[in-house]
């Protein structure tokens, strides 16, 4: 996979960020960033069962055949289910972040781009993203600080006493919590895989938000969490080194 072209402006305020980052020290990162937030969509798998095998085994955008099926067209599953964007009735967006203590859930949402309205809803109306920070820096009163994108909602909608830390546009290399999607898929589809090997039907998307609860209250996602946050500084770190440039991470 190629790495981002920043432009100057672009490289300019990544190294701004990263040296704002390198002030603090790695303990003192700990206490202060609170939660690391992002979204994610993650995905139900197909119905068809050429294209289900796909997913479950390699994934969206490669091929899994049997030995022999390399011309066969019953394996493929239909050349649409391999456009790199799943079809809207098999995705699951959410929001979610990676703190010292672990990661904390949250929302889910109907489309693949939360809108403001949902946003007020789910996480701030009904308390969840200050739950969340909770559940992922282990402390039970704020003030929390959230590291996050620049997404306009967030700062017209948040919780009184967390404070937003945005990222440079563009930068998912400095966030930590893109290291605990990439986990947590991996997760989900060894489960998947499982379900297809005992010729189970795929989940629901009610099936796939109970499993990813489960699944990101382990132990282990614990600590992966726990492992993404600390990530931030050496993050940055990077970024500095190369000058703004991506870092490939």
């Amino acid at each position: 996979r190629k790495k981002r072209v920043y432009s100057k402006e672009d490289r300019d305020k990544r190294v701004a960020f990263a040296r704002e980052v390198l002030q603090k020290t790695d303990d003192e990162l700990r206490t202060y960033v609170t939660m690391c937030m992002d979204g994610v969509v993650l995905q139900v798998p197909p119905q068809d069962p050429g294209a289900r095998q796909n997913f479950c085994r390699i994934g969206d955008t490669h091929m899994w055949r049997k030995k022999g099926e390399a011309t066969g067209e019953a394996a493929e599953g239909g050349a649409d289910d391999y456009s790199g964007q799943a079809a809207a009735d098999r995705c699951v967006p959410m929001w979610g972040g990676v703190g010292s203590c672990g990661f904390g859930v949250v929302a889910f949402h109907k489309r693949r781009k939360i809108t403001a309205d949902e946003w007020k809803a789910a996480a701030i109306d009904k308390g969840t993203l200050v739950k969340a920070c909770k559940t992922a820096s282990g402390r039970q009163r704020g003030p929390y600080t959230v590291v996050c994108d620049n997404e306009s909602f967030l700062d017209k909608y948040h919780a009184a006493n967390v404070t937003l830390w945005h990222v440079p546009a563009r930068s998912p290399d400095l966030n930590p919590v893109e290291m605990f999607w990439a986990w947590l898929r991996k997760e989900l589809r060894k489960r998947d895989l499982a379900d297809l090997v005992a010729k189970r039907r795929p989940v629901t998307k009610a099936a796939l938000k109970a499993r990813v609860r489960v699944v990101c209250s382990t132990a282990a996602a614990k600590r992966v969490a726990q492992k993404c946050h600390g990530h931030f500084r050496s993050a940055a770190k990077k970024a500095l080194d190369l000058k703004g440039r991506a870092t490939g991470c």
